[in-house]
């Protein structure tokens, strides 16, 4: 991405829970972190210029999984 796009203007690094398949529950402690590690979530902004929104990219695992434009409160 750093590639493509150059160096994001800010960059957040955490760690995702982990959900059981098909359903939006989070893998309970202490399973979670003995058998289950989290997943390393990392979000980079983008300032376009004048006239465009922002656009926050998430990666999970190394992989892009989403492009949000604008600024979303949080």
């Amino acid at each position: 991405m750093v590639y493509k796009c150059g160096q994001p203007l800010l960059k957040d690094s955490s760690c995702a829970a982990v959900v059981y398949n098909d359903t939006l529950l989070p893998v309970p402690e202490p399973i979670a972190s003995v058998v289950v590690p989290c997943q390393p979530t990392d979000e980079w902004l983008y300032e376009r210029g004048p006239g465009n929104l922002v656009a926050t990219v998430r990666f999970r695992s190394g992989v892009a999984q989403s492009i949000r434009y604008g600024r979303v409160p949080r």
